[in-house]
């Protein structure tokens, strides 16, 4: 599905699984699925007609032996005469590109005579029934026949057929191929001077050399040992010359033999068990720092989400994936993520977040923020006199969360209708929870409630975006007062604006991450200020500094803000030990080298704060809580990442960090408080939270 190919049309089983060809980049335009039926050639009408080539590869399998083999043969042979004839009646199909098999080369009375076979070569069905040790012996029958027959066709119906040799193993012997497989069908459905057949093996090892080499690569699965290969008795083919192939033009690829080091765990869930549940008890960084150490603190490989992932670990790590943004890597979501943001789910991530961030305002900068510093501190007043005064204890956490997304629906939206805000909420935090849930979408799951939650949010968010369409008609709102009247007027590039339901998951996008990820470090703060008298004290004093040289109901402003020099250094330093953002993936672009190691193109890359956060290489004694760590030039670049790095750095981090600010502020102003629970569980699913939400008990100050 390159740019410059043409479209792609495949046939399948009605019931399978497709998502790994329809999630390809340009399937939406370019690839059709059509159901059919090899015992049914004319199904295959629909899907051939207008073709210009066709790739016959697939072929009925049995292996539990339920039919006799003759039956199995036969639906082989006539599934695939009646696909020719189908490329015939199309008049179009310039070419038929047939998978046939080593199977149709190796077994016959020379197996045991010669040292390599060509082209010239075919199996012996009679060899092949004497010999009563295969299992298989069908198989070879139907793939020798079957393509004798796809090529005298071809020769008398006028149908320019080339076959391709496909392999597998043997007990002593094989041949290794990988993706230039595929990649000869392709070269020799273009090459226009290609005939016959074709034999594609790039080279033959033993079998214990292939033990060897999968035990390294594979240490997760139960390779047999060279030991205990030593006595099997088996066939021995002779090795398969692609001399022909190679003579017209085609050239192998070299192998990923150089993969890192790691295991990918069970088939399709892969380690994804362990990484989530590490997090949930409350230990998120045991999962990287116990691979780290078992096989390199540079770079492992495992499988996360069902993809395969490479972690790449340490300050060097995280400086190749950021400095390498939309060049040798991209940003890369879940499925799962993408129908929650359906708009998303039509073009590309990396196309879609280059367009967002170059039609982001400068709204987001400091300069820019600065005018709502004094809106957050008096949004910050009224939320400590509702919910906190007059209380004995709080549970910090939930209320962090309304007071975050408070504020944040007032800067992003213009919202300040308590009543609009709370209902909006409830709808919000189930979306939340979904975007972090197992994608299953069954009534009573988290998924499930997100999907739904999502369709109300963006009816919602629908709207409001038209209201304020007329309002900005009318001149009854202003193209600045927040994100979504700007991204109502702005163009990208092109002098395009976004669609309403672009914009409603934008918008929805940016609240998540505009409360969630501050709502986690507020409470935080929080715990942290609870346990460590000495570092409350200091940001006590340094807050009523600046209360002191206020007037009487002055709200806070940007000078102020600059004075919380200490304040924010303890913000950041809780950050380092709970960091809400624990990492990010990427998919590579290229085939992507990187300490030594090969990463294959398609491949995710996965950075994690876990690899430098709490590494004494970065941070000496780095359980230890020191703001100190964040004065003068801070920690070296690329250790202290809790926002990201590179151009996908997290374009909040300024209002966060004003969020942050203002609140603390507020709440040391007004109290001192102890925890609830002393030793409440943290768990991280996937932000940092204590389990039990933080209940404090509160205690008024009695400064002046």
């Amino acid at each position: 599905m390159e740019a410059n190919k043409g479209k792609v049309c495949v046939t399948g089983e009605h019931k399978r699984d497709v998502s790994f060809l329809t999630s390809l980049p340009g399937a939406s335009e370019k690839l059709q699925i059509f159901q059919a039926d090899l015992c049914v050639p004319e199904s295959f009408e629909a899907a051939i007609k207008g073709c210009i080539g066709v790739f016959h590869v697939a072929t009925p399998v049995d292996y539990e032996r339920k039919e006799p083999e003759e039956v199995i043969i036969r639906r082989t042979i006539d599934g695939t005469l009646g696909i020719l004839k189908e490329c015939l009646k199309a008049k179009t199909v310039k070419r038929v590109v047939y998978t046939s098999s080593e199977s149709a080369v190796k077994f016959n009375d020379k197996i045991d005579v010669v040292d390599t076979m060509d082209e010239s070569f075919w199996s012996d069905v009679d060899y092949i029934k004497s010999m009563n040790k295969s299992t298989l012996g069908f198989y070879l029958i139907s793939k020798t026949l079957t393509e004798k027959i796809a090529l005298e066709f071809g020769e008398e119906h006028g149908l320019d057929i080339v076959t391709v040799r496909e392999l597998y193993g043997f007990i002593l012997k094989m041949a290794m191929v990988h993706t230039d497989v595929a990649r000869a069908h392709i070269f020799l459905f273009e090459n226009p001077e290609a005939k016959g057949r074709y034999i594609c093996s790039s080279h033959t090892i033993t079998i214990e050399e292939l033990s060897k080499f999968l035990s390294a690569k594979y240490p997760e699965f139960p390779i047999p040992t060279v030991e205990s290969l030593k006595d099997i008795e088996g066939y021995k083919p002779p090795g398969l010359s692609s001399k022909k192939l190679l003579d017209s033009g085609f050239e192998f690829k070299p192998s990923f033999t150089n993969l890192p080091p790691g295991k990918m765990g069970l088939p399709y869930i892969g380690e994804s068990l362990e990484f989530l549940s590490t997090g949930r008890k409350g230990h998120p960084e045991k999962f990287i720092s116990d691979r780290m150490a078992r096989y390199s603190p540079q770079l492992f490989r495992t499988s996360i989400l069902g993809e395969q992932t490479a972690v790449v670990c340490g300050a060097q790590g995280n400086k190749f994936l950021f400095s390498n943004e939309n060049k040798l890597v991209t940003a890369w979501w879940p499925n799962s993520i993408l129908k929650l943001f359906p708009s998303s789910a039509h073009s590309s991530i990396q196309a879609e977040g280059m367009r967002m961030r170059k039609m982001l305002p400068n709204f987001l900068k400091p300069e820019a923020l600065q005018r709502y510093i004094s809106v957050m501190d008096s949004m910050a007043q009224r939320h400590f006199e509702d919910f906190w005064e007059g209380k004995e204890q709080v549970t910090v956490y939930p209320l962090a969360k309304f007071y975050t997304f408070t504020v944040a629906c007032k800067v992003f939206l213009s919202m300040d209708d308590s009543k609009h805000v709370t209902k909006f909420a409830t709808p919000f935090n189930d979306m939340a929870s979904g975007i972090i849930s197992i994608p299953i979408d069954l009534p009573g799951t988290s998924f499930h409630r997100g999907i739904k939650a999502s369709k109300i949010i963006r009816n919602e968010m629908l709207a409001m975006i038209k209201q304020r369409r007329k309002d900005l008609a009318e001149n009854k709102a202003s193209p600045m007062q927040d994100i979504l009247s700007h991204m109502l007027v702005a163009t990208d590039e092109d002098g395009q604006r976004l669609g309403d339901v672009g914009i409603a998951d934008k918008i929805i996008s940016l609240l998540i991450g505009g409360h969630d990820t501050a709502s986690a470090t507020i409470t935080f703060v929080v715990k942290f200020l609870s346990e460590l008298p000495e570092i409350y004290n200091n940001v006590l004093k340094e807050q009523l500094e600046i209360l002191k040289s206020k007037a009487p109901g002055e709200l806070l402003n940007w000078e102020d803000i600059q004075k919380m020099k200490y304040s924010w250094n303890v913000a950041c330093e809780v950050m380092r030990l709970a960091p809400p953002l624990q990492g990010s993936f990427r998919e590579a672009l290229h085939d992507v080298n990187y300490a030594g190691f090969s990463i294959p193109k398609g491949w995710k890359l996965y950075w994690s704060t876990h690899t430098t956060h709490k590494n004494p290489q970065y941070f000496p004694q780095p359980e230890k809580f020191d703001p100190s760590r964040f004065e003068g030039s801070g920690p070296a670049p690329y250790t202290f990442v809790p926002f990201g790095g590179g151009p996908r750095m997290c374009p909040g981090k300024e209002y966060a960090r004003l969020e942050i600010l203002v609140f603390m502020h507020n709440i040391v102003r007004r109290f001192k408080w102890e925890k609830a629970i002393p030793d409440e569980k943290i768990v991280v699913d996937p932000m940092p939270i204590p389990a039990k939400g933080l209940p404090v008990h509160l205690y008024p100050q009695k400064h002046e």
